[in-house]
């Protein structure tokens, strides 16, 4: 190690841990640029520190030192192989892994402070293997098996880790060059597979291996009796997304991904899970749905997504005076909404509009003290407003909805007209007299005559 530069590499492994972002990633990239200087003995020292500060719980050294070793091995500072041997090494003290040390004394009771410091070695090993996998780099079968058969030891002995290792495998065997020899590791473990057998997969390990490899996957017909079930248990990741869903949503082409389901019984699991499930369940269906619903432009696959038992929760945990644990996951879908909005079709504005406000409450940002509906509207014409809230109303008097739920529609209509500058006053009195002309004839004259109606044509046209 060279002394010049001594003093400051060693100083950047403690920067690594602080809790300011900015300084976190200024050792960063003050790392990788000591690195380029390709001296062996900073590079196999940093490999050690950087391994090692991912089990530490301090500050805030697991993101510091996790994006300094991704950063490290995308910029090829650091060998890959080194750094598979360095988590080969580290696992082996746990019993993992193809270097596991079979030593006595770990089957003997832990105190609670030995237990403390060896989940945060378990946790170290499998957050450098996603760094590995993270890097985007593509990996030798020699480079992937011995971190695969780390992460089915984590799966299989600590039920904490289930996920995080279903996780890693799976994005181990996509960067991975040659597959079949790791596949059949998978295949012989407890926890994720049998792949061929004819068994119903019971736990969502099983069913996001089955998914990924495309391995006795149930017809489209029986996809939801099938995995309803397991996904259920996907829960107790929450609130993180257990790695199955993401699976299960790239094949039904809901995530970037090749479609072998029918996105609209996919969605139907998670609708279940919406309405019938318990507090984790309904949040887990919360965050599927903003990842979902902001994250596409296509207005179909949005009103698919804003389901009527969504649109439900959502008015519950954000109405006034609602006390509901997922009131903080509702709020940010409606904020994220509207921010994604700027930046999507006019009909995708439309779909989410009409969505919540026939499926969740026709008074939706009255009832959930926001401006959502007319927020993500307001940059549409008054002739695209109009037509939108007044084809809502007419759809609700064919007596499917209350006669309320059209009045606040003319009146939101008013409101929006008097706002705006109208270019179009002639098709927007057409649009009125053809809603007063519906509620007439189905509804009692006297809720709406023609009269009140005029007069507020007058005001639309003022």
């Amino acid at each position: 190690m060279q002394r010049t530069n001594g003093g400051k590499f060693l100083d950047t492994f403690w920067d690594l841990a602080n809790e300011e972002l900015r300084v976190r990633i200024d050792a960063a990239a003050s790392l990788v640029d000591l690195l380029k200087q390709g001296d062996a003995e900073m590079a196999a020292y940093a490999v050690r520190r950087l391994c090692g500060g991912l089990e530490s719980s301090r500050g805030g050294a697991r993101r510091g030192f996790g994006s300094a070793l991704s950063c490290c091995l995308e910029a090829k500072v650091l060998k890959i192989e080194n750094v598979v041997d360095e988590i080969s090494r580290r696992a082996g003290t746990l019993g993992w892994g193809p270097g596991a040390i079979i030593n006595p004394e770990m089957k003997k009771k832990k105190s609670t402070q030995q237990r403390s410091e060896e989940r945060g070695i378990e946790l170290g090993v499998l957050l450098s293997t996603l760094c590995v996998v993270q890097s985007d780099l593509a990996l030798s079968e020699s480079e992937a098996k011995p971190l695969v058969m780390i992460c089915i030891a984590a799966v299989e002995r600590r039920q904490w880790l289930r996920e995080l290792g279903t996780r890693c495998i799976g994005l181990l065997i996509q960067r991975s060059t040659k597959k079949k020899n790791i596949l059949a590791l998978i295949d012989v473990s407890p926890a994720l597979g049998p792949f061929e057998s004819d068994e119903l997969a019971t736990e969502p390990e099983q069913i996001a291996m089955r998914v990924l490899f495309n391995k006795k996957l149930p017809s489209k017909k029986k996809i939801v009796e099938t995995f309803q079930p397991a996904l259920s248990k996907a829960a107790r990741s929450f609130p993180a997304i257990h790695c199955a869903w993401k699976f299960l949503l790239e094949r039904a082409g809901i995530w970037p991904g090749s479609e072998t389901f029918d996105r609209t019984d996919v969605w139907n699991i998670i609708d279940h899970e919406a309405t019938h499930g318990s507090l984790e369940r309904r949040g887990t269906a919360i965050l599927l749905t903003e990842i979902v619903a902001c994250g596409t432009n296509s207005a179909q696959l949005v009103s698919l997504a804003l389901s009527s038992s969504i649109c439900k929760i959502i008015v519950g945990a954000t109405k006034t005076n609602s006390k509901s644990h997922l009131r903080p996951l509702a709020q940010r879908l409606l904020k994220h909404l509207v921010s994604s909005s700027k930046h999507k079709t006019s009909d995708w504005r439309f779909a989410v509009a009409s969505a919540l406000t026939s499926r969740g409450d026709s008074r939706f940002d009255t009832r959930t003290s926001t401006d959502t509906v007319s927020a993500i509207l307001s940059g549409e014409s008054v002739e695209r407003h109009a037509t939108f809230l007044v084809t809502q109303a007419l759809a609700i008097t064919d007596g499917r909805r209350d006669l309320s739920v059209a009045l606040e529609a003319l009146r939101g209509l008013v409101l929006s007209c008097k706002s705006q500058d109208i270019s179009a006053a002639q098709e927007v009195r057409a649009l009125l007299l053809a809603l007063c002309v519906r509620l007439a004839y189905y509804h009692d004259k006297s809720f709406v005559d023609f009269d009140q109606s005029d007069r507020a044509i007058r005001i639309v046209l003022e």
